[in-house]
Formats: structure tokens, sequence, C-alpha cells
């Protein structure tokens, strides 16, 4: 989705829903917000992500646009090692789209989503990979992470007169069962709430 569409906020409440509810250890790993931006933001809605980490639920990992390359390089070094301390089962790349800037030209983006993708798989964790696509360019841009990942959901933010309203469309799931239409959510206190019947 576009900006101020909900995508890092839904993301957080995965991880942390993940954590706390299902015993399911989570990572995020950001490519452009710190460490303290991403605790201050859960915080809003009571999302303790400093007590997690404490707790070895909850790791944060944050690569420099210059070190996207270490990645691939390393197999994941860093970010298995983190998976394997906390035995995580959830993780988060917060965005594909900073990841692939750094690279020179289409062919070697491609290669880089594609080597990305099968090491997510590897690993074996439901992975959230956030992309900023804005949402009129969704139908003519159709990116490799959109043909490589098993679900795509996308995210509205979009103008009623003079308000504004969000809503989030499953274009993918694969193998699972989802309803086929526009959805509307709200940001409340404790996070989104989305209303599949509205």
């Amino acid at each position: 989705g576009g900006p101020g569409t909900g995508k890092t906020l839904m993301s957080l409440q995965y991880l942390y829903k993940g954590a706390t509810v299902y015993n399911e250890p989570g990572i995020f790993i950001s490519f452009a917000e710190s460490k303290k931006a991403i605790f201050r933001h859960g915080l809003l809605f009571v999302w303790d992500f400093e007590q997690l980490e404490k707790d070895n639920k909850f790791a944060f990992i944050k690569y420099e646009p210059h070190e996207v390359h270490r990645i691939i390089q390393e197999g994941g070094g860093t970010i298995k090692d983190t998976i394997d301390t906390i035995g995580a089962r959830r993780l988060v790349v917060d965005s594909i789209t900073a990841y692939t800037l750094m690279f020179e030209n289409a062919y070697k983006e491609n290669e880089a989503v594609l080597e990305l993708f099968s090491m997510l798989r590897r690993w074996g964790l439901t992975s959230v990979v956030i992309s900023e696509v804005p949402q009129f360019d969704f139908e003519k841009r159709q990116d490799r992470g959109v043909f490589l990942a098993d679900g795509v959901v996308f995210t509205y933010y979009v103008r009623r007169e003079l308000t504004r309203a969000r809503a989030l469309e499953v274009i993918k799931m694969r193998d699972t069962k989802h309803v086929e239409r526009v959805c509307p959510f709200m940001i409340t206190a404790k996070g989104i709430v989305v209303f599949p019947d509205a």
C-alpha cells in the first residue's frame, strides 16, 4: 500500500499478538525505521516491545542501505542467528521497497528479491514483507514480490468527500479461503480492527 495505509502498524500488531497471544516470538527487520521509533510507535497501542525483547520474544534488526548486500552474502547470518536464539516463528521485513533501492538495475533487483524470498522460505517462518506501492499504481505495477509471495494484502487510504477512510483487500492468499471484497478497517487505541462484513 501507499503512505498512511497502516502497513507498519499492521505488521507490529502481527508480531505483538504473535508473541503475547500465540507464544510465537518475532523479528522486525528494518531498512529505514530506528528501534527507538518502533518501540515508541508500539507504546501508543500499549505494545511493550522493549519488555518482549527482554523476555526473548522479540528482536529488532536494522540494516543501513549500504549493508543490504550483506543479507544475501551472509546467507542471512545475523537474522538466522537471531531466529535460532529466540525461537522465532514470525518475521517482518519493512520494507522490500527500501531493500531494492540499492540495486543498480532491474535484473539485480529481481535476483536479490528472489534470493530474499528463497531465504525466508528456507527458514520456515511466517513472514510479512512490506512493499510501498501507490494505490493507483498497483494494477499497473505488478512487482516480483507479488508473484513470489504466497499472499498479498493491499491497503488503501482513500478520500471520501471531506474525509479519508482506510480499507484492505486480500488480492491473493494461496491455498486459503478468504474474503473477496474490499474491507474497511479502523486504527483504534488497541490497534487495527477490520470489518469484513461492512
